[in-house]
């Protein structure tokens, strides 16, 4: 029988292998030939099938057999390692990629020498494993209509920053294994983001998330939901972390990979630890796992090979029914009776138990009785938590005397404490002394510097006690107050929407959970909420020069940038060329365009005169006001396939075009003189109801000789 199934498979095998070799000639029977390129066309585009030449410096031609290329195919230019510098025409939207069966290919999947790429505005999908493996790739600008960028993308390439398009969604490892990357940028629009987007990108030390964005928070650096609840995904550069109060869950691969992390403290409130969630955390040695966590899922801690122990302080915690959930390295910790010690025996795994002198007891009935002592000014040796017996009274006495039953404390010096003795509920006599149990420190709320905030925009901070015993619970001191439109949730943490501006000092209590007596600890905090300012969205500046030159391009205005690109450092200096692209001198690479962003500190702008449009007729709005005003077919395309998704859902739109307001506010200077220069810049305000106002009169942009157009916009509430 075993030789019998064998065969069926080497049979199936065969067979799968001719009808690949036969797809395979399939596809070139099919395929044209112009020059270094094959290409086949389906309704009227082409689409590039492979590449023949010797690589280098590539530029591919818009148009194959007379009609125009729309898309890269998956194995284009895969592996093709002598690719230096590719510019992709305009008109392409897709550069392609597949997986089959686990068999990968991406259009220019491992072309390790590739250092440069130029992509066009129209492009809207980046497929699976485009660009993976390209080792030479160290930037890329990602054009803001690519809507989806596939799985694996950008894994194993040279990228040292990355900013993501606004309303794109990233695919399963987008840029795993990206070691180089140091700085992610998430706009507002981003609301979906696969889990294993970064991993095993060990050089990543925070996420940039941008105000308002409605799915996701940063906190420490970690990426969490909007709400600041579910730990989604810590970056792989991070060697020690503070996982916040308020956290409820780790969810599936959070720490996957983050192999500079040595030890970790799951807070109290958290109460469930997702699959995979510390998978591959070589540099782990231990973890402490509350009480309050009910389930660790799947592999949650494989590949951590330098763990040495996990301690379980509940004896109900689920643990994913499987060997692999917890490291073979590691002792597993945790009460006699309990899920760690049924789990340990299972799999054959060390266990010890969780008793003094690791400072806990399981009496018979149910309950514990948990020993420490506090190290403050008063020497106060404590019984953490005092048993609750139903029908039988045990007797702990402290140095032949017994411990007050209102406050479970006496005081003595603790450079000498005495033992501790106790009955157990089989009335067992029990010993307990300084180092037997853990040491619980001063409860204190340290000072910590409150993010800006605007006015108009959500923002949400955290506050993290330290010592005492969690979990922790926060509250305004009497007579304290938050600015209007935020409140402070007993979990620590400031949410809302801050109505006004200003500065406000305010105090905060926090209260642990020792019993019989709780720790108390207060602190004054400062936050300011900045006044309303808006944000100027992807200005970009187009140059056009009659012959390629040397250009200098500066901006001044009041407020800040929030992201230039290339870099701005105190300006760009660039060689400049007819067809509008441009060479970054700074880092030789070349860019389409320039890229900025940044907050206008005056956000009173004139909107007496302009047009009500209804959100479904935004897109026919803009091409025709942007043809008016001058913008090229190409430049049209790039503001609409970027402002489009923000406004199209808007009942109505309040829109205007403050071009000379805008032109005085923020001043382009631009050396040489350019012969003609447009500047668009588009203010909206979302309504619900329609108005009259006077229609703005705009006018016709001429172009001649040297020409510069920007364009960009804003939003106002």
């Amino acid at each position: 029988m075993r030789i019998l199934k064998n065969s069926k498979i080497f049979t199936f095998m065969v067979c799968i292998m001719m009808m690949t070799m036969l797809l395979c000639c399939s596809t070139q029977a099919l395929a044209d030939q112009s020059g270094d390129f094959a290409y086949t066309v389906t309704d009227g585009a082409a689409q590039i099938t492979g590449y023949t030449g010797a690589g280098g410096a590539v530029t591919i031609p818009s148009t194959l057999g007379g009609v125009p290329v729309t898309s890269i195919g998956p194995v284009a230019f895969k592996s093709c390692t002598s690719l230096t510098s590719i510019i992709i025409p305009q008109g392409v939207t897709s550069i392609d990629g597949w997986n089959m069966g686990g068999f990968i290919s991406g259009a220019f999947e491992g072309c390790t020498g590739l250092t440069s790429i130029i992509i066009p505005q129209e492009l809207i999908s980046i497929g699976d494993y485009a660009f993976s493996g390209c080792t030479g790739l160290t930037s890329i600008s990602i054009p803001p209509g690519v809507t989806s960028i596939g799985n694996g993308a950008f894994s194993g390439t040279g990228l040292t920053s990355i900013s993501i398009p606004p309303g794109a969604s990233i695919g399963s490892s987008a840029f795993g294994g990206c070691t180089s990357l140091t700085t992610v940028s998430i706009p507002q629009g981003v609301t979906s983001i696969n889990i294993s987007a970064f991993y095993g990108c060990t050089g990543l030390t925070s996420f940039s998330l941008a105000v308002g964005n409605s799915a996701y928070s940063t906190i420490n650096g970690m990426l969490f939901n909007k709400a600041g609840t579910s730990l989604i995904a810590c970056p792989g550069g991070l060697t020690s972390i503070s996982i916040p109060q308020g956290t409820t869950s780790i969810s599936n691969g959070a720490f996957y990979d983050c192999i500079g992390l040595t030890s970790i403290n799951i807070p109290q409130g958290v109460t469930s630890i997702g699959d995979f969630a510390f998978y591959g955390c070589t540099g782990l040695t231990s973890i402490n796992i509350s009480q309050g966590v009910t389930s660790v899922g799947d592999f949650a801690f494989y590949g951590c090979t330098s763990l040495t122990s996990i301690t379980f302080n509940s004896a109900a915690t689920t643990i994913y029914d499987d060997a692999n959930t917890i490291s073979s390295t590691a002792t597993i910790i945790g009460y006699d009776i309990s899920t760690a010690k049924t789990y340990a025996a299972k799999y054959n795994k060390n266990f010890k138990l969780l008793a003094i002198p690791d400072g806990t007891v399981i009496f018979s009935n149910g309950q514990a009785l948990d020993l420490g002592y506090v190290n403050n000014s008063a020497h106060t040796a404590e019984v953490i938590q005092d048993v609750v017996s139903s029908n039988a009274i045990y007797v702990i006495t402290f140095s032949g005397q017994v411990i007050n039953n209102s406050t479970g404390i006496i005081l003595t010096d603790l450079s000498s404490l005495p033992a501790v003795t106790y009955k157990d509920a089989n009335g067992n006599i029990k010993y307990f002394s300084k180092g037997d149990g853990p040491e619980v420190t001063t409860l204190s709320l340290p000072s910590v510097t409150l993010g800006n905030a605007m006015a108009g925009y959500v923002y949400t901070a955290n506050f993290s006690a330290t010592g005492g015993t969690p979990p922790y619970s926060y509250a305004l001191a009497s007579g304290s107050s938050l600015p209007a439109g935020l409140t402070l949730g007993s979990n620590g943490t400031i949410s809302g929407t801050p109505t006004t501006s200003g500065t406000t000092s305010f105090s905060v209590n926090v209260t642990d959970s020792s019993k019989p007596i709780a720790g108390t600890a207060i602190n004054t905090f400062s936050l300011t909420i900045y006044p309303y300012e808006i944000l100027a969205k992807e200005p970009v500046i187009n140059l056009y020069p009659t012959k390629e030159q040397q250009i200098s391009v500066k901006l001044d205005f009041d407020g800040k940038f929030t992201r230039t690109y290339p870099d701005y450092k105190n300006g760009w200096e660039v060689i400049a060329h007819p067809d509008g692209t441009l060479l970054n001198l700074d880092d030789n690479n070349k860019y389409p365009y320039l890229i900025w962003e940044g907050i206008l500190a005056n956000n009173n702008w004139d909107m007496t005169k302009g047009s009500v449009v209804a959100g479904k007729d935004t897109k026919d709005f803009l091409q025709d006001k942007l043809s008016l005003m001058g913008l090229t077919p190409k430049e049209c395309t790039d503001f609409i396939a970027y402002w489009l998704p923000e406004m199209q859902n808007n009942k109505y739109n309040l829109i205007t075009f403050p071009n000379e307001e805008y032109s005085q506010r923020v001043n382009l200077t631009i050396d040489p003189k350019p012969d003609s220069i447009l500047r668009v810049f588009m203010i909206y305000k979302p309504i619900t109801e329609k108005i009259d106002i006077p229609a703005q009169q705009l006018t016709t942009f001429n172009r001649t000789g040297f020409s510069v157009v920007e364009w960009g916009g804003a939003e106002v509430k």
